[in-house]
């Protein structure tokens, strides 16, 4: 058994995190759960057990062998390394650490051996829900139909700004349906009934953080620096869930249905290829751990290629489900 810390554990990624240790059987030795000043003292349960909140300050993190971070860049930037010193392995879904070069970005399933560059640092960071729903697709068609570019525009759900986001959206929608005065917080723009062409902040360059941390991801996990990607993100007014409608020119012609064998033997990953049924993240993904493709349709013009619809629930797949299997992976050298 391992002994765990998760620091943001009362925020969204942090609940989720909890369900996903708990659903998946993990076995803890002890556990300690961290959140801001405003949350110390209140209880978390799991597994039938009752955990008081601590602050992080002056924690000693020998205690720990695994230690999840979920909060702030600036609190993971401030606590992480320490932790990592003191002997924790530290899986850091904030991407704090994402364009370390010594700390190995990795989607179990897809470059496990990168776990091994841990021991450097101690850290292994976790990709962006974006990265974890493409890449394994990138890595199944390389024997068939290896990919030379991408084009990804992402619809991200407002969950992806926390409870300020669900919050906004929220009541945004009831104030309009009631004819109130819109209130805006959150966002610069009106979330409810809109969509906003922008998600993180704006670079010199045009593209977006988030839209650069792709760009990064893609190249990084799939080692292959000259993999073009031309990502867009918007953010949409959806609680929760991710979906992306994505287009790959392939270096060989692969046909639609050649793309649908993969996607079928592809593990987290359900292909919805019934006359008139569609993927959303309303009707499939949200709650699951499963990547939901739909739309599956060969590229028409000069380009071989495939393009396809894909939607997954962002805070479990696309972020707790890939650092708890980070994790069991982790614990089977302890064994």
């Amino acid at each position: 058994m391992l002994n765990i810390a998760i620091v943001g554990a009362t925020g969204q990624v942090g609940e989720h995190l909890l369900t996903v240790l708990e659903e998946r059987d993990f076995e803890i030795g002890e556990l300690y759960v961290f959140a801001s000043s405003n949350s110390v003292g209140e209880s978390i349960s799991f597994a039938g057990k009752s955990y008081v909140v601590q602050a992080l300050e002056g924690f000693d993190f020998s205690k720990v062998q695994v230690a999840f971070f979920n909060a702030s860049k600036a609190i993971t930037e401030q606590y992480a390394s320490l932790a990592a010193e003191s002997g924790a392995l530290v899986i850091d879904s904030t991407g704090a650490f994402r364009y370390d070069p010594l700390v190995p970005m990795v989607i179990a399933g897809v470059n496990d051996e990168r776990i091994a560059m841990s021991s450097q640092k101690h850290i292994i960071t976790n990709p962006s829900p974006d990265a974890l729903m493409l890449m394994p697709v990138l890595k199944a068609m390389v024997p068939k139909a290896p990919v030379n570019d991408i084009t990804f525009t992402a619809m991200h759900s407002v969950s992806g700004s926390g409870k300020s986001g669900v919050d906004e959206l929220a009541k945004q929608t009831a104030q309009l349906l009631n004819a109130r005065e819109l209130e805006k917080r959150c966002y610069t723009e009106q979330i409810a009934f809109n969509v906003l062409p922008i998600v993180g902040d704006l670079e010199a360059n045009g593209y977006t953080n988030a839209e650069i941390a792709l760009m990064l991801e893609t190249k990084i996990i799939m080692n292959n620096p000259g993999l073009s990607i031309a990502p867009s993100f918007v953010r949409v007014p959806v609680f929760h869930g991710n979906s992306a409608s994505v287009v790959l020119n392939t270096e060989a012609a692969i046909s639609s249905a050649e793309f649908s064998a993969l996607i079928d033997e592809l593990e987290g990953f359900e292909l919805v290829n019934v006359e008139n049924e569609l993927a959303t993240p309303v009707s499939d993904s949200v709650g699951t751990d499963t990547v939901f493709i739909s739309r599956v349709k060969e590229t028409l013009g000069d380009h071989t290629g495939i393009s396809f619809w894909m939607t997954a629930d962002n805070l479990r797949y696309g972020s707790t489900v890939n650092a708890v299997k980070i994790a069991e992976l982790y614990q089977e050298s302890f064994q």
